[in-house]
């Protein structure tokens, strides 16, 4: 594996989930990586032969379902007491494409 690896996924990810790191936090997402990486490579140790392929989970199991019983929501008044901004009955909220779009412009 090459050396800066985690390094660069880390800057990656970050980049495609429009966040910015400090460095601290970094180092800190680095370090976690790589315990998770080596945590699932000591899987590959695991001897697997003459076991059967599991196919689906639950087989064997009995699932207890719940009936589907619509309740009460919160009232429109509750709602909008407790929204920054409204307009009617409706919410407001920043719009999250110009947010990206500006995101994008800074790159």
């Amino acid at each position: 594996m090459e050396k800066n690896f985690f390094e660069k996924e880390v800057r990656r990810i970050a980049e495609l989930a429009y966040i910015e790191l400090t460095e601290e936090k970094e180092k800190e997402m680095i370090e976690h990586f790589r315990k998770m990486y080596d945590f699932v490579s000591k899987l590959k140790e695991v001897n697997t032969e003459n076991v059967e392929m599991l196919v689906y989970p639950h087989d064997g199991v009995s699932l207890k379902m719940y009936e589907d019983v619509p309740k009460d929501g919160i009232a429109l008044l509750d709602v909008m007491k407790n929204a920054p901004d409204t307009f009617r009955e409706y919410v407001r909220t920043k719009s999250p494409i110009k947010e990206i779009k500006s995101k994008e412009n800074k790159l």
